[in-house]
This record gives structure tokens, sequence and C-alpha cells, in this order.
């Protein structure tokens, strides 16, 4: 393992070693020029693959949306803008949030359209939408993965809005379905594979016993 404490690379620069090694990665501990500190690959960094914490995407991303929504004079041109994001994945699932709750064709509008599930009007122009999200959803592209970035609704039966959607994982966006069962237990409130993973069951088990009339204390403090 190489001593690189206190070398920059373009925005980073290595504090410590942190003792997660992937194969023969040694990972380290990076101090960002923005000021955030991530873990990232030392290989993965000192061959300038990452040169920051994911700011950079963000202003690289943002330079090239004001290029493309504003033209010489000046003047604020949004068709551009779309046109420039409109083959993106982050496009296709405003176009599909869009769908399923105004078109009645769309296999999922008897789920959301149909069961009274509909998009802010402000949401209605995609421009709105991109202002709102955009820069959440590649922090979140950044953490998690692009297939792996979800748009989710926090409450499940109110609409789509800034203040009621989040960029979620696949995992998170499945526990947080309308029609699992929840449980509440000492004022917190999580679906049963979240409880039996903070509790340390499978998520069979735990079904099973609350199936069979047992407390959900009970339920949760017996071991397998």
């Amino acid at each position: 393992m190489k001593d690189i404490i206190g070398q920059k690379f373009n925005r980073l620069t290595a504090i410590s070693p942190h003792h997660i090694s992937k194969g023969r990665d040694w990972h380290w501990l990076f101090r960002c020029e923005c000021g955030t500190e991530k873990v990232i690959a030392g290989i993965s960094v000192t061959l300038n693959r990452t040169k920051s914490c994911g700011c950079f995407n963000i202003e690289s991303s943002t330079k090239r949306l004001n290029k493309y929504s504003n033209d010489t004079k000046g003047e604020k041109r949004p068709y551009r803008a779309i046109h420039y994001l409109c083959n993106s994945r982050f496009y296709r699932i405003w176009a599909g949030m869009r769908s399923r709750c105004e078109w009645p064709k769309n296999i999922s509008y008897p789920q959301y359209g149909g069961n009274g599930i509909s998009v802010c009007g402000g949401w209605h122009t995609f421009e709105n939408f991109r202002d709102d999200m955009y820069e959440s959803y590649l922090k979140h592209v950044e953490l998690f993965g692009e297939k792996n970035t979800q748009i989710d609704r926090i409450n499940g039966l109110l609409g789509y809005s800034q203040s009621n959607c989040r960029w979620a994982t696949l995992k998170e966006q499945a526990r947080n379905k309308r029609n699992l069962h929840k449980i509440t237990y000492k004022g917190v409130t999580h679906c049963i594979s979240e409880w039996a993973e903070l509790f340390g069951l499978t998520t069979n088990c735990l079904k099973q016993r609350i199936r069979r009339g047992w407390s959900f204390e009970r339920a949760t403090n017996t071991l397998i």
C-alpha cells in the first residue's frame, strides 16, 4: 500500500487509509475541495477515474444545462434544455410519472391516475421538475448508481410533488408500497421486512409468529 496521505489528486486530498479492501484495491478517506469527506478506492483516484466527491459531475452537468438552456442573447430557451435531456433516464422518469398518472392506456394507470394519484401542476412542465429534482438525482446516482435510483412518494396516499417525493433505492421503494403490512412499535413504523432486519430475524419467521397471534414484543425478542 503506497502512502499517499496529504497528496492531492484533482479535487481530492488523501487524509487516512480506510481499512476496507475489495480485492487488491485499498480504500482511503479523502477530503474534497467542497469540504465533503468520502471513502474511495485509492487506485480510482490516483488514476484520475474519480476526481471529486461527486460535486464535479454536478457542476459540469449544470454548466452544460445552462449552455443549452440559454441562447446567444441570454434569453431562456427551455425547449433546448428538454432536448439536451430528452434521451436521459431522468427525462424518462418524468415522462413515465406523468404517463401512469394521466394516460388511461398506461398499464399502471389503474394503480396511479385511476386511484387518485396525480402530478402537481408545477411538474407538468419538465423544466420545473428538472429545477426541483435534478441536482438531488445526480447526488443519489453518484452514491447508488443510475439503475438503483427511483423516484418515490414519501406518503403513498398523496401525489407527486417536491414535498412528497425523494430519490430511493429499489429496496427502499419496495418497502414503501401502500399495500405493505406496516407495524408501529414504540412510536416507530416499519414494514415487516424492516422490523425483521432490525431484530436479526428472517422476514418469513416474523410473519409466521405474527400470524400465530404472538405479541409483537414476543415475536421480535424470541431467538430463532
